[in-house]
């Protein structure tokens, strides 16, 4: 955020309790190898398709063009291709055939008529809107209402309309709030999201203090491809910067010190939810062209994130919480890029999604209170207060994974203080309710749970306070264990 903007014993169980991971789509590429490949179409002509792209590897093989009706070709970019029925859209798959004698596919949603999206019933409480007319605002924040937007009109939209845009990101504005533990900004009980353009600038950035919350972002961003993961990230900003309610990091951690919260949290919800919204695609009524077009963009920003972190280790990975705004380079670039890119390397290595991590992260986040905001110390450049700051995210990111992180972050010059990140760690109101036994949900609270909802035990764990122990509540346990969370979502 800029001031004031951003830019044991085994147990049998049906199936049915343990429904099977559905992710079609992953950054988990990007931990083999360094992603090279990238594409797009450059443009459309009755059915003709130009395609740009290139490999940064520079093979000397012809890449592979598998172009979705049936035809392949071989070549180098750019490409050309004639589609004979244009009522439908494709998926382009392309293939670099490496010097080292290994290969890399990229995907890439041709569109010669609407995308294929197949609106649901939208979730309730959640709205985002591109709007037609003028907004008036007003702040929750004493900042005035921002002035130098506009709204969009049809023709930002080349690709997607309006309508299908709305659609997508309340469905991402969605996650985005469950992300949050639902301890985030409300206009009128509603988690409300405008979006408004900027036409003297190309990316995005976050209005999180005006009400209803809002986004602005430069033509760039949506035309002529749409730039998913600044649009996610923005809508993460807006999310974390008004959490927790009681006293949110937007409007209390402004100025030189705000980045590593804000401009972290932006980027980990960015993947995070560009993760949830493409494996979530076939409930949103989302068609593999639209998959294929989101699934790219997300893993060639989440590369980008990847070869900057590499050169800041390259170059000694200096720590920084603090950016002067001085006009000259911002110093806390490396540490930023260090936070979001060990989240998404820790997520993909341990396979289980994106949605429990960043609500285990923003659980400790929330915990967020005058004391913790005195030791921030958001008006100095002060060691104690970057040792607190790092040491705030380094324990955040770890409880989000329930690993100790601290070894490896030390490596990259964060300072840490052991004190603070215990009392951070093994604060009480971190506490799982799942964890009936002792020592982390495991298989033995599902069995004890079990026992209790069949009267073998003394039922003494309603979770749900709903005043009886049942499948509900031993479902609860089974999500735990699996790392879904402590919840019957």
């Amino acid at each position: 955020m800029r001031f004031p903007l951003t830019l044991a014993s085994s147990l049998l169980l049906p199936g049915a309790l343990f429904p099977a991971a559905a992710a079609t789509f992953s950054y988990s590429p990007l931990l083999s190898k360094p992603v090279t490949l990238s594409a797009f179409v450059q443009s459309y002509s009755n059915g003709t398709v130009v395609i740009q792209g290139g490999d940064t590897a520079q093979p000397n093989t012809p890449f592979t063009f598998a172009w979705g009706d049936g035809s392949t070709t071989s070549g180098f970019f750019t490409q050309q291709h004639t589609y004979l029925n244009t009522s439908q859209n494709y998926v382009l798959t392309i293939t670099a055939h490496e010097n080292d004698g290994s290969t890399q596919q990229t995907q890439v949603g041709v569109f010669l008529s609407p995308p294929s999206i197949a609106r649901q019933s939208l979730p309730t409480g959640v709205v985002f809107t591109i709007p037609t007319g003028t907004v008036d605002f007003a702040t929750h924040y004493p900042y005035p209402p921002p002035s130098g937007e506009t709204v969009f009109p049809d023709s930002a939209f080349p690709t997607y309309t309006r309508g299908d845009m709305e659609y997508i990101l309340t469905e991402a504005a969605a996650a985005a709030q469950d992300f949050a533990n639902n301890n985030t900004f409300l206009w009128n009980g509603v988690f409300q999201v405008d979006m408004l353009e900027n036409q003297s600038f190309g990316g995005g950035y976050s209005l999180w203090y005006t009400t209803p919350m809002s986004v602005g972002y430069g033509l760039a961003s949506v035309s002529p491809t749409v730039q998913w993961h600044i649009l996610f990230n923005e809508l993460g900003k807006d999310t974390t910067l008004n959490s927790p309610t009681s006293l949110p990091f937007g409007g209390n951690t402004d100025g030189g010190a705000s980045e590593i919260y804000s401009e972290t949290m932006g980027d980990i919800f960015s993947y995070a939810l560009g993760y949830q919204v493409v494996n979530n695609a076939a409930t949103y009524g989302i068609g593999n062209d639209v998959v294929a077009d989101m699934s790219s963009e997300l893993l060639g920003g989440a590369a980008s994130l990847q070869a900057n972190f590499n050169t800041c280790v390259g170059e000694g990975a200096p720590f920084s919480s603090w950016n002067p705004y001085n006009g000259g380079p911002d110093p806390t670039l490396c540490t930023l890029t260090t936070l979001a890119w060990k989240f998404i390397e820790h997520a993909e290595t341990a396979g289980n999604g994106y949605r429990t991590p960043v609500k285990r992260m923003m659980q400790l986040l929330q915990l967020f209170d005058p004391a913790m905001l005195a030791q921030y110390d958001p008006g100095d450049n002060s060691q104690s207060g970057a040792t607190f700051r790092s040491t705030l995210m380094v324990a955040a990111e770890s409880y989000a994974f329930g690993m100790d992180l601290r070894a490896e972050f030390r490596a990259l010059n964060f300072p840490i203080d052991d004190t603070t990140y215990q009392q951070l760690y093994t604060n009480p109101a971190l506490a799982d309710a799942c964890d009936v036994n002792g020592g982390g949900a495991t298989v033995a609270d599902v069995q004890l749970m079990i026992g209790e909802a069949l009267g073998a035990r003394q039922a003494s764990n309603d979770l749900n306070q709903d005043g009886q122990l049942n499948v509900v509540d031993v479902q609860t346990v089974i999500n735990d264990v699996l790392q879904l969370g402590c919840t019957t979502k």
